[in-house]
């Protein structure tokens, strides 16, 4: 199971039936809710069936990037 976010982009408030229906569904784990969007944990296929059911809704996987680290290195040892 894989997290995606949820986005509510029709009219100005998320329907409660859509919300009583993302977490009803099998297989969908909602993780939180905030205003217009939605986490949940779920397969690819559960969470595009959703959206596909649901009109205003749209779907994104969530991306995890690494943080490079920035602090400064040494380029040679000073023992030499």
């Amino acid at each position: 199971m894989v997290q995606h976010i949820l986005r509510y982009t029709g009219g100005s408030a998320v329907p409660d039936a859509d919300l009583a229906a993302i977490r009803a569904r099998a297989g969908v784990n909602v993780l939180d809710h905030s205003g217009r969007t939605v986490l949940v944990e779920a397969t690819e296929a559960a969470a595009r069936g959703l959206v596909h059911e649901m009109p205003g809704w749209a779907i994104d996987p969530v991306r995890l990037y690494a943080i490079p680290d920035t602090r400064p290195k040494l380029k040679d040892s000073p023992d030499g």
